[in-house]
């Protein structure tokens, strides 16, 4: 989830070879803007399905699972784009200041929206019950949401992205030294450790190292690996398709843990990560995106973080209104329909607070929203 500034990305991807500022914001920018459309989509979905339809829908519901199996793990593709990003631009920075940079754009808007979403809890819990929690237990609440990111369950990505943030020089060091073997293990990781749900733990922190390292590796030689991933397309095309047609069995059997390793983890590790290099090697391909398509990548990208932080407590308001409204039941085409709806909605709002946001704020708006 890097949102570099223009005129340190364009120096930075001038200084490592011959590309110019255009051709990273034609495929690294839209690869993002990409990836943020999935996360916001799978999460309107998610929420439409399981807040407001009624009744909620099962864990075998066919819609649910088609959700399931397009779009969860979408968040690997911003690990990889990070990786990337850091090998490809930022590494030729002094530390300090990559991370003054990183903790700078994470940390403000990280921690402001902890506690309005926090203290929105306790404003909620106060008009159920009547009373105030006590101090105590708030203190110790925003305390345990700003280190781990449970002010919203989308909030755990920023302290794990910040780690691997801090460790970044050490593993592209890692990764330009080291033989194949230890690249291959450490890009194998989340085949056995796998991922846990939206809780921060040592599991989930070695799943998401696999694609941090990939996009290092990656972006160390950014051309020739991409000349790699294009000779691989019929096989990446293999291990996608394979991947999915997998999980789609797991879940219609009801298949999940082989001991601690969850087997449906580990097949969206495979499916993301062969997905996610081939959509980044059709961007830098050029093919073509229409102009709408176009346009709305290129907004999404350089809206990315803001859309991060503002999508998911904007989406659950919009389903509980039609939850109130309309009551809605499962449908084949209703579901569709209603989530279209809920992801349409959910964007033009995000984009309206941070236009506004803007006005009001300029660039201090970067440290409340992200954007």
């Amino acid at each position: 989830m890097h949102d570099a500034g223009r005129g340190a990305a364009a120096s930075a991807v001038r200084a490592p070879g011959p590309e110019t500022r255009k051709a990273y914001l034609d495929y690294i920018h839209r690869f993002r803007g990409f990836s943020i459309l999935c996360i916001v989509l799978y999460h309107a979905g998610r929420t439409y399905m399981l807040r407001g339809l009624v009744p909620p829908a099962a864990p075998d519901y066919a819609g649910l699972v088609v959700l399931d199996v397009v779009f969860h793990g979408a968040t690997i593709f911003f690990t990889l784009i990070s990786g990337v990003l850091y090998a490809r631009l930022f590494a030729p920075l002094p530390y300090r200041t990559f991370l003054r940079q990183r903790v700078g754009r994470l940390v403000p808007p990280y921690v402001f929206v902890s506690v309005v979403l926090t203290g929105g809890g306790w404003i909620a819990d106060r008009l159920r019950s009547g009373t105030w929690r006590p101090p105590g237990d708030m203190a110790r609440e925003l305390a345990v949401n700003l280190a781990t990111g449970e002010a919203w369950y989308t909030l755990w990505y920023v302290p794990l992205i910040l780690a691997f943030y801090v460790l970044s020089p050490l593993l592209l060091d890692l990764v330009r030294r080291a033989g194949n073997l230890v690249l291959v293990t450490l890009v194998a990781l989340p085949l056995v450790f796998s991922r846990t749900g939206t809780e921060l733990s040592v599991p989930i922190f070695f799943y998401f190292l696999g694609p941090y390292v990939l996009g290092l590796w990656i972006g160390a030689d950014l051309e020739g690996q991409i000349g790699r991933v294009r000779d691989a397309r019929t096989w990446l095309l293999a291990c996608t398709g394979i991947a999915t047609v997998a999980l789609v069995v797991v879940h219609l059997d009801g298949i999940d843990h082989l001991g601690p390793v969850s087997i449906r983890e580990a097949l969206f590790y495979v499916q993301k990560v062969s997905a996610g290099c081939l959509v980044l090697q059709a961007f830098h391909a050029d093919r073509a995106p229409n102009r709408f398509a176009a346009a709305l990548l290129d907004r999404a990208g350089a809206t990315a973080f803001g859309l991060y932080f503002l999508h998911a407590p904007i989406e659950r308001g919009f389903v509980a209104l039609l939850r109130m409204g309309l009551r809605p039941e499962p449908g084949a085409l209703s579901d569709p329909l209603a989530i279209a709806l809920v992801f349409g909605l959910s964007l033009v709002a995000c984009w309206a607070v941070i236009g506004v946001s803007r006005r009001l704020l300029g660039g201090f708006s970067r440290y409340l929203i992200g954007a």
